[in-house]
């Protein structure tokens, strides 16, 4: 069994905490910023024998920034995410045939929103749009002889598209589409 993983940090947050005072005091409009970004991957592998191996990996990766105006009426905030996972087992059945399964999954999302205090309402306007793909694939292999190989494989594919769908939320904190 092997396992190797990774995460990653920025530091957009520290700096900007470190530099607050000298931004609040030569910028005139943005005010309380917000970041975070980071990555985080891990992979398993396991070799059964000879002739099987499994190995699944996955990564998640999240980006949210935020900042807001001076005065306190407003404040703007952009997030995006992203998901990945595989599975895939491979099979040496001989030295000339070999068969390798997988299945994987796909996930990205953006969201932005916007809060702002106009003529003394309160508003917040939400855009999220989201993308899905689960991929199921298999595939055999043969060698004929030298430089010859017959493959015969099949793939499965669903996916989901939700593009930009917006909700107002009115000052009870109730939303419309």
């Amino acid at each position: 069994i092997a396992f190797v993983a990774a995460a990653r940090i920025s530091p957009l947050q520290l700096q900007y905490s470190a530099g607050k005072g000298f931004l609040e005091k030569h910028t005139d409009s943005f005010n309380n910023v917000r970041a975070s970004v980071y990555d985080l991957f891990a992979k398993v592998t396991y070799k059964m024998n000879g002739h099987h191996k499994v190995y699944g990996e996955a990564f998640y990766s999240m980006d949210n920034f935020g900042y807001g105006n001076t005065n306190g009426t407003s404040y703007d905030r952009m997030e995006w995410s992203n998901f990945i996972g595989n599975l895939h087992w491979d099979w040496e059945i001989s030295e000339r045939n070999a068969l390798d399964v997988s299945v994987s999954y796909n996930s990205y999302g953006s969201n932005q929103n916007q809060e702002k205090v106009m003529e003394g309402v309160y508003n917040r306007l939400g855009v999220e749009s989201h993308i899905e793909e689960a991929v199921a694939h298999a595939q055999y292999t043969s060698r004929w002889g030298k430089g010859w190989l017959f493959h015969l494989g099949a793939r499965g594919t669903k996916s989901r598209f939700a593009p930009g769908s917006s909700k107002v939320y009115g000052e009870d904190g109730g939303s419309s589409t």
